[in-house]
Order: structure tokens, then C-alpha cells, then sequence
């Protein structure tokens, strides 16, 4: 118990940390910054038409919304300022307050600010705004900004116009106060839509945390609860002598293994039939004779369809052991729009009634199929040295795995033919297994 409690202690939960929150956030966001200076140039397109500007500086405005959009193209690949950290949020930050003093000095002496709306270019500093809100960093180091150091980054830009005005026309009018008002209003707007988009972000990151506390927490138990404790049953056989024990442990070490294989294959989006055959396989390969499986190495099915087939073979396999079936034999088969599984035995068998009975684990096996299109049925085993039980799983198929596997199986193919499955045999490496089936 002593060890127990020190493995407990050593253990530590998966923190929220700066590389999660980076990872989250960049991969949410990452490159809405390429967004964000692409609206910047259609502003300073816009203010080109909009204000009284000599032809040098409509030049100089030209050249600036292009170098914009060639800064976007540039995020689209390697990532924007505040993606990228460092010195790049400050530089894009220094253009954002450099802009009102610049359309300052563009626009005739005294007419700047001179609208009530907004002063020129005032939709400009909008987009980066809020690319600085959502991230909550502001150099390489994951320090998060306070609430006074966000309020006074928005108030600064957002009251810096009015500033401008004041130094470039020496005076403040009223028009001067509404359009400060608008453009404030404006970049409070957008910051607090960037810290929406930011604690979403955040919120993901907190939701992906503790998703992977809970496969901390679940490996953890696996490890100790079945690998450690099969370890730890073998070696006391195997110090007492007692070798059935220690190949029993043995034998339970490896179905656990194969569990956890299994539910790790079946946790991917596109799951590989030939894993789901093989691991099954593997089960029950000491105590009954596989004579043929299918060769399948190239194929994939979706996730839903994948843990319909690997309960299907599994219940089925596991029936044909149960009621003393001798020899099993495995075919799959994908064609157009559908897919078929075949288990036959050398076992009593069983009446189609089985299949209709809701305390039966068939029962639930078909109704799942039902649900993907298929059914679950006894059908006549071609063969007679499959005397037993013949039964056969159909499914749906969807038409892009359809597609993606087209050609690599279908009727007639070496999936079903005996000599594809002598090749998969020696590929699992089944004991006992004759060269032919049915």
C-alpha cells in the first residue's frame, strides 16, 4: 500500500499551461492577423477617395495599402505579429499611433478631425484592436495583460486622435469631441469583441485541458491497475513456482494490452480494418482455429462504422468460442456502398430467433447495424466443413471512404479468396491454421 501511496503523490494533473494556451489560441486564431491587415488596407483605400490629399501623398497611401496587403500574404505563411510574439505586436502597434499623426499631416492644416463622424483613417487601428484583445500576451513570454494595462492600450488608441487635434489645429471644437467619441466607441467596440473571441479561446484551452486530466487520470489506472498488477501476479508465480499462474497473468497482460490497442484505434477518425481484424484475432487465436481471415491491410473506415465491425467480430468470435466451435473462419468484403463481414464456425449453431431476442448481445448488434444502414443474419454457409454457425454483417459505407478504397476491394478480390488469406495468416502469425478455407 505504501507503494500505491507514493505513486498517487507523485502524480500531478495536467496544468493549464503557457504551451496550451499558446497551442490553443494560435490554432483557433492563428492566422485571422493576414484578416486583419487586409482591412486595414481597404481603409486606407477608402480614406485615398474620402479626403483632400495631393497626388504624391494618394501615392504614398497606394503603396502603403499595397505593402498591407503583401504583409497579409506573408501571415497567411509564417504567422502575424502577435502569433509570432516578440517585438512584432509593438511595431504593428507603433504604425497603429503613428497613422492619426501621418493623415494629420496629409490632410490641409486645421481640417483634421474636422468630421463629427470620425476622423480620417479612423477605422484603421479597428482590426488590430481586436487581434490585441483576444491574445492575452503581448511579447514571447506567456505574461497575461491586467485589465489597466488592456483599458489603457484601448484608451490610447482610441483617444490619441484627439490629441493630434489638438496639436496639429491648436484648438478642440465640438466636431473635434463627437468624432473622438465615435472612433472610441468604435475601438471599445472591437475590444470587447476581441476578449470574447479571447475567452473562448481561453475556454477551449481550459476544455482540452481537462480532457487530457482525464487520460492522464485513465492511463494511470491502466498502468497500474492491469499492467502493474498482471507484472506483479507473474512474478510471484514465477517465485513460487507455479507456472499455470504465471501464464495465466501473462495471458490477462496481453488482453489488456489488446483493449487498450483497440480503444486507441478506435478513438482515430479513420480506423484501419486490418488492426480491428488482427487484434481480435489475437484473442482468441490459443483457443480456437482461425482458418482464413481476410487481407484488408489497405483499408480504413470511418469511425461509427469501425466500432460497429470490432463488436461484430468480437461478440461473434466470442460466441463461437462459447459454444465449443472448433475452427472459425473471417471474410470481409467493401463494395459499392456497403460492406459485409462473415463469420462462420464448425459449432452447433444457432436459431435466427437469437437474433430477435432483446437480452441477447446480437440483438444490439443488429439494431447498431440497422442504424448504419445494414443488418445482422444467419445466411448458408457455402462450405460443409463450416457446419456451424454462419453469420453476416452488412453496413453502409459513405461515399467518400467508398471512393478513397475504391478498386482495392471488391467481389472476387484476394480479401475473401483463400489465397489472400494465407497471406494475412502468416502476417498474424496464427497457430494451427490449415492453408484453405471455406
Amino acid at each position: 500500500m505504501a507503494d500505491d501511496d507514493d505513486l498517487t503523490a507523485q502524480r500531478e494533473p495536467v496544468p493549464l499551461n503557457e504551451d496550451m494556451t499558446r497551442a490553443t489560441i494560435r490554432s483557433l486564431v492563428g492566422r485571422v492577423e493576414a484578416v486583419a491587415f487586409v482591412i486595414q488596407a481597404l481603409a486606407v483605400l477608402s480614406t485615398i477617395n474620402a479626403d483632400q490629399l495631393t497626388p504624391d501623398e494618394r501615392t504614398f497611401l497606394a503603396g502603403f495599402a499595397i505593402a498591407h496587403i503583401v504583409v497579409a500574404v506573408i501571415v497567411v505563411r509564417y504567422g502575424g505579429p502577435f502569433y509570432r510574439g516578440g517585438i512584432w505586436p509593438f511595431a504593428w502597434l507603433a504604425v497603429v499611433w503613428a497613422v492619426p499623426v501621418m493623415m494629420a499631416e496629409f490632410v490641409p492644416p486645421g481640417t483634421y478631425g474636422i468630421s463629427s463622424v470620425c476622423p480620417q483613417l479612423c477605422g484603421y487601428p479597428v482590426s488590430p484592436v481586436a487581434i490585441a484583445a483576444f491574445y492575452p500576451w503581448l511579447g514571447n513570454r506567456y505574461n497575461p495583460m491586467s485589465l489597466w494595462t488592456k483599458a489603457a492600450l484601448a484608451a490610447s488608441i482610441g483617444l490619441e486622435p484627439l490629441l493630434v487635434m489638438w496639436i496639429f489645429n491648436g484648438t478642440i471644437h465640438s466636431y473635434n469631441l463627437q468624432g473622438t467619441l465615435a472612433q472610441s466607441i468604435m475601438v471599445g467596440g472591437m475590444w470587447a469583441a476581441g476578449e470574447a473571441i479571447g475567452r473562448i479561446c481561453r475556454r477551449a484551452a481550459e476544455t482540452q485541458a481537462a480532457a487530457l486530466r482525464r487520460e492522464y487520470d485513465r492511463q494511470f489506472g491502466y498502468l497500474h491497475s492491469d499492467i502493474e498488477t498482471g507484472l506483479r501476479v507473474a512474478e510471484m508465480g514465477y517465485q513460487d513456482n507455479k507456472p499455470a499462474e504465471v501464464f495465466a497473468a501473462l495471458r490477462d497482460l496481453g488482453g489488456a494490452v489488446i483493449d487498450e490497442r483497440m480503444r486507441l484505434s478506435l478513438a482515430q477518425d479513420s480506423v484501419s480494418v486490418a488492426d480491428i481484424v488482427r487484434l481480435h484475432i489475437r484473442r482468441v487465436q490459443d483457443r480456437i482455429s482461425v482458418e482464413s481471415v481476410p487481407s484488408v491491410d489497405v483499408l480504413t473506415l470511418p469511425q461509427a462504422s469501425a466500432r460497429l465491425l470490432s463488436a461484430a467480430l468480437g461478440d461473434l468470435l466470442k460466441n463461437s468460442l462459447m459454444h465449443g466451435a472448433k475452427r472459425v473462419w473471417v471474410r470481409f468484403e467493401l463494395t459499392a456502398g456497403s460492406a459485409r463481414l462473415e463469420v462462420l464456425d464448425d459449432g452447433p449453431g444457432f436459431s435466427s430467433a437469437v437474433l430477435n431476442d432483446i437480452s441477447t448481445s446480437l440483438y444490439a448488434l443488429r439494431r447498431r447495424a440497422k442504424d448504419l444502414g445494414g443488418d445482422l443474419m444467419l445466411f448458408e454457409s457455402p462450405e460443409p466443413v463450416a457446419s456451424g454457425a454462419a453469420v453476416r454483417l452488412t453496413f453502409a459505407v459513405g461515399e467518400r471512404e467508398r471512393s478513397r478504397h475504391e478498386g482495392s476491394v471488391s467481389r472476387g478480390s484476394p480479401a475473401i479468396r483463400r489465397s489472400g488469406a494465407r497471406k494475412t495468416r502468416r502476417a498474424v502469425r496464427l497457430r494451427g491454421s490449415p492453408e484453405s478455407g471455406p
